[in-house]
């Protein structure tokens, strides 16, 4: 439950970047949710997933945030004017790049 919980509030998140607007959901999400974070969370969450004995369900809810998790990249650092600089030249998003 509260799996589902959280991942919920990462989508709400992720959806509040849609588009261009003018209104700062972009600073907002990006001052709760730090790229490094959702990389780091988004790393962890496929090596459990790629352990041996992970259930059906378990591999289901990490496609599932992960998923969530990439839509907050994409939504609120690559497709927004508010760029991360430091992010993006940081280690952490080439290790990113490398996993998808």
């Amino acid at each position: 439950g509260e799996l589902q919980y959280h991942n919920r509030t990462l989508m709400l998140l992720a959806n509040l970047c849609l588009g261009r607007d003018e209104s700062g959901a972009s600073a907002f999400v990006q001052s709760k949710c730090p790229a490094k974070q959702i990389v780091s969370s988004y790393m962890s969450i496929n090596e459990v997933q790629q352990q041996s004995g992970c259930s059906q369900d378990c591999h289901l809810m990490c496609t599932y945030m992960k998923t969530t998790l990439l839509q907050i990249v994409h939504h609120c650092y690559y497709d927004t004017e508010l760029k991360d600089d430091v992010f993006f030249a940081s280690t952490r998003h080439y290790e990113h790049l490398e996993q998808l």
